[in-house]
């Protein structure tokens, strides 16, 4: 668990990593933003 600033929230949350098939997304757990 990584922490980063979420620009839609406002605040640093712990990124969620959530795995697509081979592709791995970065996601906000209070909001849903995707990260870079």
């Amino acid at each position: 668990m990584a922490r980063r600033y979420c620009p839609v929230c406002r605040r640093a949350v712990d990124e969620v990593i959530h795995r697509e098939g081979n592709v791995v997304v970065k996601r906000c757990p209070n909001c849903g933003h995707v990260f870079a």
